[in-house]
């Protein structure tokens, strides 16, 4: 039987990292270990080692940073160490995650792949830190067997940083459609924010357009679903404002509670993203395929690449300032006709973009 090792730092919100585990774990020729290593700032407490689906070993991490990446390194090591005979694939999440497999490529590693699910020209505002991470970037372009980026954007710039183009492979982020559950509206909320509640990501936007269109006396509800830094000035906004029966922040709840959310409680979902953080152009947001699939029209900032989807499928409104967002969400509360069409269309485009299905057309016959 051949052998697979996944790799990565993850959050405790599902991501590519969770989808292309499971992915593996479908694959009768593999046996699989996945090595999920808690993300920093993230609420996770230990690195799990998953064999065959089957959790094996939790180990608390480090409280600090530093201390925290020498040691999943030197997990990952020992990991590939203990592994008997020859691994066929090791995947990296991040750059960092990659690295170590890059040590024992050939003689104990037959093929080492990067999946490169974000990208950022300035990563860390730490000098020191932001330079050894593009180092380490450079390294994996130019060692890994294959690089996987999720948008056109970042496979071109990693092409531009020196990946040769013919070991670079786009799979776009998706969702798993045998998760979502029926779609079946009795909507609470006209919209819904939901992810990682900090600045970057836009949630005020959301927010403050909300509090527009209720001076102006149009009857609307936003949902927020999430966590982060955020949350304390939004509540205090919420108050000041008396925006009590109109925004609702919901804070935490499962993965599986959020896609029954959306599919039974929600008509629009917005996602924010700020320029402010050079990630968000290269970014393949997941929150944006999940309202499609649990039946929402988008409304979202022009940042990301897959802004361009939305204006070209008709699947939402795509806005680049707070004014811009206004008269969308303005829009989109008072036309149901056209929101009607968008929801249609979103049916029809979210197909193409279903996890395994995906994984096996892109990822699948590079494994050979």
């Amino acid at each position: 039987m051949k052998k697979a090792i996944l790799a990565g730092h993850v959050t405790e919100i599902v991501g590519p990292g969770h989808h292309i585990r499971e992915w593996l774990e479908s694959l009768p020729e593999y046996e699989s270990t996945a090595i999920f290593h808690p993300m920093i700032g993230s609420a996770l407490i230990r690195t799990e080692i998953w064999k065959n689906k089957k959790l094996v070993s939790k180990l608390t991490k480090w409280p600090t940073f530093l201390g925290q990446l020498i040691f999943d390194t030197l997990v990952s090591i020992w990991t590939i160490i203990s592994t008997p005979g020859t691994i066929d694939i090791y995947i990296g999440l991040n750059n960092f995650d990659t690295l170590p497999a890059l040590l024992f490529k050939k003689w104990k590693i037959k093929k080492v792949i990067y999946y490169g699910s974000d990208f950022a020209d300035k990563r860390f505002t730490n000098p020191v830190l932001d330079f050894i991470y593009h180092k380490v970037e450079l390294i994996d372009l130019k060692y890994s067997s294959l690089v996987i980026s999720n948008t056109n954007r970042a496979a071109e710039r990693r092409i531009q940083l020196g990946l040769n183009p013919e070991k670079s492979i786009i799979i776009p982020n998706g969702v798993n459609l045998s998760l979502i559950p029926k779609v079946t509206k009795k909507p609470k909320y006209d919209f819904v924010f939901q992810g990682y509640i900090s600045t970057a990501h836009g949630v005020m936007d959301a927010v403050e357009a909300m509090h527009k269109l209720v001076s102006n006396k149009t009857k609307a509800r936003l949902a927020i679903l999430g966590y982060g830094p955020a949350e304390s000035h939004i509540r205090e906004y919420i108050k000041l404002h008396k925006l009590e029966k109109n925004i609702d922040l919901l804070s935490r709840i499962s993965h599986q509670e959020v896609l029954k959310f959306l599919t039974k409680s929600c008509f629009i979902g917005i996602a924010s993203y700020s320029n402010k953080d050079n990630w968000t152009k290269y970014c393949s947001p997941l929150k944006v395929k999940e309202y499609l699939a649990c039946g929402l029209a988008v409304i979202m900032s022009d940042v990301p690449e897959v802004a361009e989807d939305i204006c070209k499928f008709k699947l939402g409104r795509v806005y680049s300032s707070q004014d811009q967002l206004y008269k969308a969400m303005t829009e989109l509360v008072s036309n149901k006709t056209l929101l009607r069409s968008y929801l249609k269309n979103a049916d029809a485009y979210i197909k193409d973009f279903d996890w395994n299905p995906m994984f096996n057309k892109y990822l699948k016959p590079k494994l050979v």
